[in-house]
């Protein structure tokens, strides 16, 4: 049995889709969840930045 080239090219297509589906499929959301925290660390580094005075006197423990 002969494969024409095209019907080649389906199939390698048809197999590429089938493993991004169960890529997609399997992926957790480790990811998401990241770049939340992330944000919303930034929001509270924001929060302190704005609100810390310039000469504030930090205890040891903070200041490392």
């Amino acid at each position: 049995m002969k494969i024409t080239r095209n019907r080649l090219k389906t199939i390698i297509l048809e197999e590429i889709g089938a493993l991004e589906a169960e890529k997609l499929h399997n992926m957790d959301p480790e990811g998401g969840m990241i770049k939340d925290q992330l944000r919303q660390m930034a929001e509270y580094a924001t929060f302190l930045a704005d609100n810390m005075p310039e000469n504030a006197q930090l205890e040891g423990w903070v200041q490392s």
